[in-house]
């Protein structure tokens, strides 16, 4: 969804929501049974290059709110 918004092309960029499965009430709150990370047809590290790659693509102004998303692109390298 990040990059159909990137290509959408906004003057800014809003992202939430994005807690790359690091929540501490789990993947599904509620649901205790459900494991907290990705499924096995997804890996972080490629999720990020993804989002990444589109972040970079962006001319506008982004405001990245969820904070596991902010320091995992500040700090990961892909």
């Amino acid at each position: 969804m990040i990059a159909a918004a990137v290509r959408l092309r906004p003057s800014r960029l809003i992202i939430a929501g994005v807690d790359l499965y690091l929540h501490p009430d789990g993947k599904y709150p509620g649901l205790s049974d459900e494991p907290n990370d990705y499924d096995a047809m997804h890996h972080r590290d490629v999720d990020l290059a993804f989002i990444r790659d589109a972040l970079n693509r962006y001319e506008g102004r982004i405001e990245i709110l969820s904070d596991q998303l902010r320091l995992a692109l500040e700090s990961h390298s892909c």
